[in-house]
C-alpha cells in the first residue's frame, strides 16, 4: 500500500502556487523587457517567483524553510505539518 505524501487538496495548492509564481514572474519579466535595456539576468529570477507562489499557497499545511543551494539550481523546502520534509525542485 502507498503511503501518500500530499493530500489531493495539498498537491492542487502546490500546483496553483507554482501557476501564480509562473505568472507574476512572465508579468514582471515583459515589464522589465520594456524598461530595461538589458534584461537577459532577469531570467535567473523566475525561481524566486515560483518558491514564492508555492511558499504563499501551502501556509495551510506547510511552512516554509530557507533555501538551501544544492545545485545549480535551488531546492524549495516544505516542512509539512506531519514533520515529512517534502523538496520541491
Amino acid at each position: 500500500m502507498k503511503k501518500e505524501v500530499l493530500t489531493q487538496e495539498q498537491a492542487q495548492l502546490i500546483v496553483d502556487g507554482l501557476l501564480t509564481g509562473y505568472k507574476d514572474y512572465l508579468d514582471i519579466r515583459q515589464k522589465m523587457k520594456k524598461k530595461l535595456k538589458v534584461s537577459a539576468g532577469f531570467a535567473f529570477t523566475k525561481g524566486n517567483y515560483i518558491d514564492d507562489g508555492i511558499a504563499n499557497e501551502v501556509t495551510s499545511f506547510a511552512r516554509f524553510h530557507e533555501k538551501k543551494q544544492v545545485r545549480v539550481g535551488d531546492i524549495l523546502n516544505l516542512f509539512l505539518e506531519r514533520g515529512t520534509l517534502l523538496f520541491l525542485s
